[in-house]
């Protein structure tokens, strides 16, 4: 169990109302202060409804914080609902969002002992999708309820609506919302006629009930900027001990020693050369980055990542840059709050001050090498620098990528002869 910071305990020992929205900055710790606000609450269960890249994580926090062995529901919408109807009595449910709807008896679970805690509530703001829909009839269930997110609006007061319906605070249906405080235009795109939100009445009146109703908290610029260090654990890829065990795939073959740990490394960002085998971490950062509104820096060593994370930021049409040896920019990173720029170690790790702009720092992977390493945290953890610096680092365990961890923090590089006792130590049969 967690000792709470000053402010997480002012959060929970001021809330006087059954539904909660809170709306904590990122590195506030908005999972241990709803969780003590569930502890407070007169309910038994909990049903928590989280990124896919969270489950776990909250599977772990129910338990330390709680004392709540949580079942996750991940097998699919026939198996949740045989899991729901035949478990019995218990005690927390975890579920992704995608899972969620398609798991519709989970309404018939909840109920007025049930707390329903929604994990990055921005993602059910749109009140006619399917998990929108469905945590709206979610509300009907309980009068507990808890919203955590720390970017609960991207596009004004119409991304509250949903959210805010979910905690008993918006009480009008999403017609007659748009009909009271929405001014839309018509637009012509390509002959068609759209009508387009171009601004809101009565702004003064949503702030008031938003301000009343929710809790805002963002780390303070006074407060000290000791720099946080987070990992983020993932399971040993399955191809990892086939492939550390014959060192060949399909027509590629680990001949020597630095093959195989490159190979080794690559397979737990989920490549091996340009085949993906596994996508534990781009999940993980296609989740994060749904998030965030704030600069990121993504740290990365090959080629094949930096390539697989463009798609992924394409897609996700976020703007971004590179910094590495085939392109330098800062334009698109410095000029756009929610962007990303991409650092390879050899590349960005000395010699700039451009990331200071960003407190946000993922290690993709990790680099060998002691000094750049530590380089790479010095491009924000440096003179400039206005918020706390995150830095996150996304390690599959027992692994060669553990073993690297526990190098670098002791301040020493993983060199070959290091990598040789790994293999030593670790021997597959």
């Amino acid at each position: 169990m967690k000792t709470l910071f000053k402010y997480q305990q002012d959060i929970v020992d001021n809330i006087k109302t059954t539904s909660v929205p809170l709306f904590m900055g990122l590195g506030t710790g908005k999972t241990v202060t709803s969780l003590n606000v569930f502890k407070n609450q007169p309910t038994q269960k909990i049903l928590v409804i989280c990124l896919i890249s969270k489950l776990n994580d909250w599977k772990q926090d129910l338990q330390e914080e709680c004392n709540i062995d949580a079942v996750i529901l991940n097998k699919g919408s026939t198996k949740n609902k045989k899991i729901v109807n035949d478990c019995g009595y218990v005690a927390a449910f975890i579920v992704n969002f995608e899972s969620a709807w398609r798991c519709d008896n989970l309404l018939k679970w909840v109920d007025n002992n049930t707390t329903v805690l929604i994990d990055e509530s921005h993602l059910i703001k749109n009140p006619t999708s399917k998990v929108g829909r469905f945590c709206r009839l979610l509300a009907s269930r309980t009068k507990y309820k808890l919203i955590l997110t720390g970017t609960p609006q991207s596009q004004g007061y119409i991304d509250y609506y949903n959210q805010l319906y979910f905690c008993d605070i918006m009480k009008m249906s999403f017609k007659q919302f748009k009909d009271n405080y929405c001014i839309y235009e018509d637009k012509f795109y390509n002959g068609f006629r759209i009508k387009t939100l171009i601004g809101y009445k009565y702004e003064k009146e949503l702030e008031k009930l938003i301000q009343d109703n929710c809790i805002f908290y963002e780390r303070k610029p006074d407060e000290e900027l000791i720099p946080e260090d987070i990992v983020e654990w993932f399971e040993k890829p399955k191809a990892y001990d086939a492939f550390r065990k014959v060192r060949v795939f399909k027509d590629y073959v680990a001949d020597n020693m630095g093959k195989l740990q490159f190979t080794l490394r690559s397979i737990c960002s989920g490549n091996i050369q340009e085949y993906e085998v596994d996508n534990q971490k781009m999940q993980w950062l296609s989740d994060f980055l749904e998030c965030v509104n704030d600069r990121v820096v993504i740290f990365y060593n090959f080629d094949v990542e930096r390539d697989r994370i463009i798609k992924l930021l394409e897609k996700k049409k976020i703007v971004f840059d590179e910094y590495n040896g085939r392109k330098k920019s800062f334009d698109n990173f410095k000029a756009n709050e929610k962007s990303v720029i991409l650092c390879q170690y050899k590349s960005a790790s000395t010699g700039i001050n451009d990331l200071v702009v960003a407190n946000i720092c993922v290690f993709f992977s990790l680099t060998n090498e002691y000094i750049n390493f530590v380089q790479s945290k010095k491009r924000l953890d440096r003179i400039g620098q206005t918020k706390k610096p995150l830095f996150y680092y996304l390690i599959c365990k027992d692994t060669v990528e553990e073993a690297t961890w526990k190098s670098l923090m002791e301040g020493k590089d993983f060199d070959e002869k290091m990598f040789e006792r790994y293999l030593e130590e670790t021997r597959v049969s």
